[in-house]
């Protein structure tokens, strides 16, 4: 799965694909990986996006699925509990 990420630099508001993010070796935590925008190039404002298509909200929590685990947006958080966790 192409996961998506948003951007919240307020100079930048881009919203793309894994595969644009600029990906590097953390400096500061060995064998770990660091991330940044592509657009504006900040490390500290790039975000997991609503993994519903067509929803572009930072995501901010998730649910249990039969495929896995999907990362949702406030609203669709909501939506997915009221169903009682089927998306």
């Amino acid at each position: 799965m192409n996961e998506k990420y948003i951007c919240t630099n307020r100079r930048c508001d881009w919203k793309g694909f894994e595969g644009d993010v600029l990906k590097a070796t953390d400096p500061f935590e060995p064998g770990e990986e660091m991330f940044a925008c592509p657009r504006c190039r900040d490390y500290k404002s790039l975000y997991p996006a609503c993994q519903i298509d067509g929803c572009w909200n930072m995501a901010t929590a998730g649910v249990k699925t039969d495929s896995g685990y999907k990362s949702l947006c406030r609203d669709h958080y909501r939506e997915a509990k009221s169903l009682s966790n089927t998306i």
